[in-house]
């Protein structure tokens, strides 16, 4: 696993943020207490939401991934292993959606999340 930033996500997740900036300003809007990447590092938005600025990008918790996963697929799995963690997403027949491998949940979950919204979405959602 990746070393933990400052604010407790790994370099990794915040590599996969700033690489898919454009589909997570559709999925995500801050919200209060969001961390944003910006060309200048992470800051937290703090208690008072704002608009982002052109080249900003908010940074999702986990649980903000798993309500939007929540809302494309009927059961959302994440399996946490020794190595390595696992996001599982199924329709409301039991057939896997997504399945994705990460370095940690939140990526993981971005992943699965990203791969589900470009297949749903109309137009489909690009990096």
């Amino acid at each position: 696993m990746n070393e933990p930033a400052p604010n407790g996500f790994s370099s990794s997740y915040l590599q996969l943020c700033r690489q898919h900036r454009k589909a997570l300003a559709i999925l995500f809007r801050p919200a209060t207490w969001n961390w944003v990447l910006s060309p200048d590092g992470v800051a937290n938005v703090g208690g008072t939401p704002r608009a982002l600025g052109e080249s900003e990008v908010v940074i999702p918790r986990l649980d903000q991934l798993m309500d939007q996963l929540r809302e494309l697929a009927e059961v959302v799995v994440i399996d946490c292993l020794p190595e390595d963690v696992a996001c599982l997403a199924f329709d409301e027949n039991g057939s896997t959606l997504v399945n994705v491998v990460a370095d940690d949940p939140e990526g993981a979950a971005l992943q699965a999340l990203l791969l589900l919204a470009r297949q749903s979405a109309d137009p489909p959602i690009k990096r």
